[in-house]
């Protein structure tokens, strides 16, 4: 059984090495995650999804860049968050070649929130391989929002979970509204002028004052 276990790892390390770390595999259906992370948004109050978003947390935070010591610490969370999963491997064929599938153990003994909770850890634990040296897993840099999402690009400029966040915390800046106030007021001095020109050319301008003259009239 120790040997098979063995062959299992080392032929993960293996396919680990030849796929490319900017590409999810066709197995990891990235709406699967969105619906993983809607879950945790939408009931925080259940243990499950309290669970989960505690392995979220310590996997955002599993950058290459860390020291010895803060890997670690976050591994050995992981390892105790993770203890309590159970799962049967199985190696199957598939589409990208050989896999080896985590099944769930007893699944018929588990509600159905326990259930989701299990396959979505699965899931998480499937994508690790993928998440590079800055995780794709994170958090919208948005305050308001501080939602989980899974970023395209290992790019540690991609911190928003959509445009309209990016533009929120852009404009909501004291330097962006100084920005854009003098912006707005060169914007609005350039269309006077602009609207001053074009009525002079068809001869809409202000006519000269005439001079007040003095004396009796003739």
């Amino acid at each position: 059984m120790y040997k098979t276990q063995r062959r299992v790892v080392c032929y993960l390390r293996v396919i680990t090495l030849i796929r490319k770390n900017d590409n999810v595999p066709s197995h990891l259906d990235r709406e699967r995650f969105e619906e993983i992370f809607r879950q945790v948004r939408e009931h925080p109050e259940k243990a499950q999804s309290k669970r989960v978003e505690g392995v979220l947390e310590l996997l955002s935070r599993l950058r290459h860049d860390l020291s010895g010591s803060a890997k670690v610490r976050i591994i050995t969370g992981l390892r105790h968050l993770l203890s309590v999963y159970q799962w049967v491997v199985q190696v199957s064929p598939t589409t990208e070649g050989f896999r080896a599938l985590h099944l769930i153990a007893d699944r018929g003994r588990l509600s159905r929130d326990d259930l989701w909770e299990h396959t979505a850890i699965r899931d998480l634990l499937d994508v690790v391989p993928y998440l590079g040296e800055r995780p794709r897993i994170r958090r919208c840099a948005d305050a308001t929002c501080w939602r989980w999402f899974f970023a395209k690009t290992e790019r540690k400029t991609h911190k928003f979970c959509s445009t309209n966040c990016r533009v929120n915390v852009y404009d909501s800046s004291s330097t962006r509204r100084a920005e854009k106030k003098v912006y707005m007021r060169q914007y609005r001095q350039g269309l006077k002028e602009r609207d001053d020109r074009d009525k002079k050319r068809v001869g809409f301008g202000r006519s000269p004052k005439r001079r007040a003259t003095t004396g009796a009239r003739t």
